[in-house]
């Protein structure tokens, strides 16, 4: 019991481990598209893999147990995946002796001894049940032999790594190294710094495009050592443990396992394994986690930009182009992921394109339109100041204006009211009238009463001061002085010998003033422009009177 307990125990903090190794953004708890991946086993097949962990299985027993386990793990995963691109592939390099650029599982011969070659063992192959024997039967024929050239391993890792980078088909794969080993960097068999350093050293560049996962099978792992004790003494155990921190992505700047530069905020890619329960939990916490990773969100950066610059009062711009707006906005679907950038760049463009598309309406003229009906048909009527007014204001009228100078064009309908409203009419013509008064006679003493009083009253009925809309009126009133003039009617002798002794009568156009006769009579006085000589008056009185007597005294003598 109590040992079931304790694998439990191991189990959780495995899980814990390794799920705080894996970075947040990958993960998501709904459901989404799993992102594919290129996995880069980097295999440690030196000799000391033939030695037992605790409990005495053989180390390299235990780490094909667990690659065979990845294996069909994965394999069943892509058997779900119809595109190629993005099913997961696995890649397995090997590590011991010499490097050989050859993919395959080669040896060499050294002194009479059989080694590793450190190599490419497969490239990259989208497992699954079809073909994960043949991977499997790979991994089985490898045997333990030869030191622990990690350098070499790094080596062939990168340019694996750099093959998937540069693979088009590949452009969203996630790319993960899962480096295990039992031993010391070594060409022989002591920890060689310079191997060490310089895996650590192209591990840096990996890390660039890569998570890197590093195994220790070996008792002398522990996490919490990352440099020696302060003596300056470098133990085999420290170096042991802060080379393998180096190797990980807990340390992404490190140069060599002496400066290891700053850890990665809660990265947890180093851990130890002691036993084959804990490499098997260990494998199978990874094989979870790394299955379970979707792609990365895409990035929506532009369009929320281009959401930003929507103008806040579409009210201005005609119907037609904010609907072409609108369908831009509701076309951007949330949640897609990397694989679909285009797409969401896409939505980002549309949005541009249809803001940059928006068409203000034009103003709306309609009172201007309402003003110029206003102005009356005959401008010939108004004096030329008020109609030149006028004509400013509808001169100032400017067409095609829009809806953000709305004011402006209310101005002008403003303007061309106010200068209808200060027309002002012509005075009508009086030159027929003063023409006509001119011809009215110097002497109306010799005209009757009567037809002297009606043209008195034709020239008392005009006013002064009508506009030319009263032309007509105002003809009248000469019409009608012509009439009276025409309608003068002389008096008879008696009468003009009865004026004899009666005074004569001024009368005046301007004057309406009147004068009493002798006869005790009111008379209108008519301007004529002269006076009368009242002597002269008695001096023809009198000499008509002479010939009236000489006639009669021919007749008597006769």
């Amino acid at each position: 019991m109590k040992i079931k307990i304790k694998k439990i125990i191991a189990s959780v903090l495995t899980f814990m481990m390794v799920f705080t190794q894996v970075p947040v953004n990958v993960f998501a708890e709904t459901k989404g598209e799993s992102i594919p991946l290129d996995i880069t086993l980097v295999l440690d097949v030196s000799g000391s893999m033939d030695d037992p962990l605790s409990g005495g299985t053989k180390r390299m027993s235990v780490l094909k147990d667990s690659v065979y386990q990845l294996i069909d793990e994965f394999s069943t995963k892509n058997t779900n995946i119809e595109d190629v691109s993005k099913q997961n592939r696995i890649a397995i390099v090997k590590f011991a002796g010499d490097k050989n650029n050859k993919v395959g599982n080669d040896t060499y011969t050294s002194g009479g001894y059989r080694y590793n070659y450190t190599q490419v063992v497969s490239d990259y192959v989208a497992v699954q049940d079809t073909n994960k024997g043949d991977l499997k039967e790979k991994v089985k024929t490898i045997n333990a032999s030869g030191a622990t050239n990690s350098q070499a391993a790094m080596e062939l890792t990168k340019n694996l790594v750099n093959s998937s980078v540069n693979d088009t088909n590949r452009r969203y794969a996630k790319r993960v190294v899962i480096f295990v080993t039992d031993g010391v960097p070594t060409t022989q068999s002591s920890f060689d710094d310079d191997v060490a350093n310089n895996a650590i050293s192209i591990a840096k560049s990996i890390k660039k495009n890569a998570f890197i996962y590093s195994i220790g099978l070996s008792a002398k792992t522990n996490k919490t050592i990352v440099g020696d004790d302060g003596d300056g003494n470098w133990t085999e155990t420290e170096k042991f443990n802060a080379y393998l921190h180096g190797i990980s992505s807990n340390y992404p700047n490190a140069t060599d396992y002496k400066n290891l530069g700053n850890k990665l905020n809660g990265a947890n890619y180093y851990r130890g394994v002691k036993s084959s329960t804990e490499a098997h939990d260990t494998f199978a916490e990874i094989i979870r986690l790394l299955s379970n990773m979707l792609f990365d969100l895409a990035d929506y950066t532009k369009v929320n930009e281009a959401k930003a610059k929507v103008p806040s009062n579409l009210n201005i711009y005609t119907e037609e182009t904010v609907n072409a707006l609108q369908e831009a906005l509701d076309a951007v679907e949330e949640g897609k992921n990397i694989t679909e950038q285009e797409t969401v760049d896409g939505y980002a463009k549309a949005i541009n394109e249809a803001i940059n598309s928006l068409v203000i309406k034009d103003a709306n003229y309609k009172k201007v339109n309402e003003a110029k009906a206003k102005v009356p048909n005959d401008l010939n009527i108004y004096t030329e100041e008020t109609v030149n007014a006028l004509q400013e204001a509808l001169d100032a009228v400017e067409e095609g204006k829009n809806i953000t100078e709305q004011e402006t064009v209310d101005g002008y309908a403003n303007a061309i009211n106010e200068a209808i409203s200060k027309l002002v009419l012509k005075d009508a013509d009086y030159k027929k009238v003063n023409e006509a008064k001119a011809k009215v006679p110097s002497y109306l003493n010799i005209y009757t009463e009567e037809t002297v009083n009606a043209l008195q009253e034709a020239l008392d009925a005009v006013e002064e001061g009508k506009n030319i809309t009263e032309q007509e009126t105002v003809d009248g009133y000469a019409k009608a002085i012509y009439e009276a003039i025409s309608k003068l009617v002389l008096k008879d002798a008696t009468s003009t010998k009865q004026e004899a002794v009666t005074p004569t009568v001024r009368v005046e156009t301007t004057n309406k003033e009147t004068v009493k006769a002798e006869n005790k009579k009111e008379v209108k006085k008519v301007k004529t422009g002269d006076s009368t000589n009242s002597v002269l008056y008695l001096g023809l009185f009198g000499f008509s009177l002479l010939i009236i007597y000489c006639i009669v005294m021919k007749k008597f003598i006769r």
